[in-house]
């Protein structure tokens, strides 16, 4: 998976006189061969690496001097710019030291490199094809992050569920560890990636730390992600549609249009110069986000929206707003621990053989007092669906890889998280508090639906489909391209994209992949439940779960390495004074707070996960139960 195009600074990496490609189809494959070559070694990675990130910063600091100072025409001139290319001499640093004057890459201990790759690639064009592509800034970073991350227009609904005092606390909390698995991905990309051995996507990272079953198992749940959130784009704007027309147009045909367009859009096979669309993306949500707040405070909710959703519990009545979790029947996400709208009728519906928890009144004083935490636990956690939204709106860092191998100096990506980040923050909780506490439990998902002036609530949902529109076509671009080199070219040999059959292929795949999409959402037009059930799944795996195990391996075999041991480039071999459990346990002792740190971190993401999980599927069953008007493929729309 590469995304080049993303890069706001930099050229069309498909251009045909690229450096990466035209005349040097050899470099591309080898190139593709040494990403994914099992004969390297975890150490060979680090060395390499750490060869790179000296040139990295050696070919940055000329960069900076040939650029000048930076004004502000000069800023607005490359955000816009047609691309521009670099000389290959600043990005490619070298040592003399020949005596017929033939440059050579010598490592920090003076011991030249294998001069030819087994493609009889020197490594002098492998590095010129890598930093080819590697041309985007920090800034470009902190704009690509935000747009990939930033999604305000559920924290109302999530703080209806959970109450302002839960809610700030899980939003901070989650927005903390979210930065931290940030930071640990950038830390093991500066240490594994290379000019000979680039990590062009997140999987990467797992095939280098654990091994090549890590890698297919990491691609397929992406692919997964990336169907579903576009499925539930496809349903959000749908929705939006629908409101528009005011639901003169079946439901069903709502969320085709949306996908028709989708098919046609997404006939762009590369994403190139999208990043001032990434750009243009932020300020228009933005300016949602400034509408839906004036909307709000000076006007009703939309009752009949959140009625239409949640049943007749919230139709027209006081807004009500509270510090801790609110009542039972107060919350449109429902009731208890899970967040079930009816325990006892879904707990009849499964026919689970502890049915009994759901009747808890019904119970012998004796089994009451036998299980007394039940109620202390439903009162303290009022609905895990609040939760599973604080973990959608953090998710996306299953892209930081792709935007760090674009990056010319990686360095610098700690100021594009960061920044990001805080911004992403601080917009959550100022919106979703300052909606909350107009909407009270009215909140709906997404906000700009429950607006209940017409003009306002149109005008929002038109941006929100342009918006969403760039979104998707990002997601499925990327979506489709995982699956086509996963599936279609590793498994059944296919041919490149950039061949003619390729492309054949690729027009074929687009309205296919659209369309299982569209058949997702028709089927669950649920949009609250099922971004959180994606939310459980998915994103906080990429977002929690597999940063944290990530770190955990990697650090342990990092900290094996012992002065005693060296790689020899020659020969491309590295003599370890042990193997196995040993040397694994050796590993852990080094550092050892920081592995249980990330360890625990790794099971408590799994534990979050499972109940996010349960509920959002409890809460998909309670809704068909006939709490929501819409039905799976139905023209009865849900807003």
């Amino acid at each position: 998976m590469n995304n080049a195009g993303l890069a706001l600074e930099g050229n069309d990496p498909r251009d045909t006189t690229h450096a990466a490609f035209g005349d040097n189809e050899p470099v591309e494959k080898q190139l593709a061969q040494n990403i994914h070559d099992r004969s390297v070694s975890f150490e060979e990675y680090i060395y390499y690496a750490t060869i790179t990130r000296a040139d990295e910063k050696i070919a940055n600091e000329r960069f900076v001097a040939a650029a000048g100072p930076k004004s502000f025409k000069s800023v607005i001139k490359n955000r816009f710019s047609k691309g521009h290319k670099e000389p290959t001499a600043l990005d490619s640093p070298t040592i003399d030291n020949n005596s017929n004057g033939e440059k050579t890459a010598y490592d920090e201990n003076g011991v030249i490199p294998a001069r030819r790759n087994l493609g009889g690639i020197t490594d002098s064009e492998l590095k010129n094809a890598s930093r080819a592509i590697r041309t985007a800034g920090w800034s470009s970073v902190f704009y690509l992050i935000t747009t990939d991350i930033l999604g305000p227009f559920s924290v109302p609904w999530a703080f209806a569920q959970m109450g302002y005092g839960p809610g700030v606390a899980l939003y901070t909390v989650f927005g903390g560890f979210a930065m931290y698995s940030g930071f640990q991905l950038w830390k093991v990309f500066m240490a594994l990636d290379s000019d000979r051995y680039p990590m062009k996507s997140y999987a990467d990272c797992f095939f280098r730390v654990y091994g090549r079953w890590a890698r297919h198992g990491v691609n397929i749940l992406q692919a997964i992600q990336l169907l579903f959130t576009v499925s539930i784009l496809i349903l959000s704007n749908g929705q939006a549609i629908s409101q528009v027309s005011k639901a003169s147009i079946c439901f069903i045909v709502c969320l085709v249009i949306f996908m028709a367009a989708g098919m046609v859009v997404g006939q762009i096979r590369t994403l190139q110069r999208f990043g001032w669309l990434a750009n243009f993306a932020v300020w228009i949500n933005l300016l949602i986000l400034f509408i839906a707040m004036g909307v709000a405070a000076n006007s009703p909710p939309n009752y009949a929206t959140a009625e239409a959703s949640f049943g007749p519990n919230f139709g027209p009545g006081p807004v009500h707003t509270y510090a801790g979790t609110p009542p039972d029947g107060m919350a449109s996400g429902g009731s208890g621990f899970v967040g079930v709208t009816n325990p006892i009728s879904l707990s009849r519906t499964l026919s689970s053989p502890f049915h009994w928890l759901g009747e808890w009144d019904m119970l012998p004083a004796l089994s009451r007092a036998l299980f007394p935490a039940k109620k202390h636990l439903a009162n303290l956690l009022q609905s895990l669906n609040g939760l599973n939204q604080a973990v959608y709106s953090y998710g996306g860092a299953m892209l930081f890889i792709s935007f760090l191998a674009e990056m010319r100096h990686p360095w610098d990506f700690w100021k594009g998280i960061l920044c990001a980040d805080i911004f992403i923050y601080v917009v959550y909780l100022f919106f979703g508090v300052f909606v909350y506490s107009y909407q009270g439990q009215y909140a709906f998902n997404p906000v700009m639906q429950g607006l209940s002036p017409y003009n306002w609530q149109t005008a929002t949902n038109i941006m929100n489909i342009v918006t969403g529109l760039i979104a998707a076509c990002l997601y499925g671009n990327i979506g489709i391209k995982v699956a086509y080199v996963e599936v279609f070219q590793e498994l059944l040999h296919a041919p490149p994209l950039t061949t003619k059959t390729g492309k054949f292929l690729w027009v074929a795949l687009v309205p296919a992949y659209w369309a299982l999409a569209w058949v997702v959402c028709a089927a669950i037009p649920q949009f609250s439940y099922i971004s959180g059930l994606v939310g459980a799944v998915c994103i906080l795996q990429f977002t929690y779960t597999f940063p944290a195990i990530l770190a955990f391996g990697f650090q342990i075999q990092k900290d094996a390495m012992v002065p005693e041991e060296s790689f020899d480039p020659a020969t491309r071999t590295y003599n370890r004074i042990d193997t196995g459990v040993k040397r694994w346990v050796r590993g852990f002792k080094f550092k050892w707070h920081l592995n249980t740190f990330n360890f625990f971190y790794f099971l408590g993401a799994l534990c979050t996960a499972a109940l996010g999980i349960y509920s959002s599927c409890l809460g998909l069953i309670s809704a068909f139960n006939g709490a929501s008007v819409a039905t799976s493929f139905g023209c009865a729309t849900p807003v």
